[in-house]
């Protein structure tokens, strides 16, 4: 089991110590910042309980061929989002268009499956975003105007697509249709 900061730092380490040793003089000289958009500082500093954190042994299903589909996938589209061309595969997913849960039988369905960057996944998971039958990449209007003019400024205005499993029309418009906030 991964336990926190297994890949931080020593200079990491140093500045979470520090932190913690120092907090009110952060937490006071953060919240009278008028840059982080507060418009008093609190008069009181800043109080909470620190609670042990636990490990707990669980049981947990495991989404077996997982893995084949995200290599699928990624492979399909040349290992690039497919809206904002981000080539890192530690910040793709190979999402679904139709959820994992609702749709078992399409669960490696490559069709179901656009390469998508972490945040524009979670975007078109939470019905942010959707695609036109065009392919034309649509904001929800209850995105924040500023969010959806940073996202439109840096991705593309269609959905770029690879050569083969390309995303089945008829999941983008059950997409649509259930998923995405119009």
């Amino acid at each position: 089991s991964q336990r926190g900061m297994s890949n931080a730092s020593a200079l990491d380490r140093a500045v979470w110590k520090d932190f913690f040793a120092n907090m009110e003089s952060f937490v006071g000289s953060v919240a009278s910042n008028e840059v982080l958009g507060f418009a008093e500082a609190p008069q009181a500093p800043f109080e909470f309980e620190i609670r042990q954190g636990l490990d707990v042994d669980t049981l947990a299903k495991r989404r077996v061929n997982q893995g084949f589909f995200r290599e699928m996938v990624l492979a399909t589209y040349e290992s690039k989002c497919a809206i904002t061309g981000v080539e890192a595969e530690s910040l793709l997913v190979a999402g679904h268009i139709l959820p994992w849960a609702s749709k078992p039988e399409l669960r490696t369905n490559p069709h179901d499956g656009p390469c998508l960057n972490y945040l524009h996944d979670r975007a078109f998971e939470l019905g942010l975003i959707a695609i036109e039958p065009d392919h034309t990449i649509v904001y929800s209007p209850k995105l924040p105007m500023e969010s959806s003019r940073l996202s439109r400024e840096r991705s593309a205005t269609k959905l770029m697509l690879p050569n083969k499993f390309r995303p089945d029309p008829a999941f983008l418009a059950e997409h649509r249709r259930t998923r995405f906030q119009s």
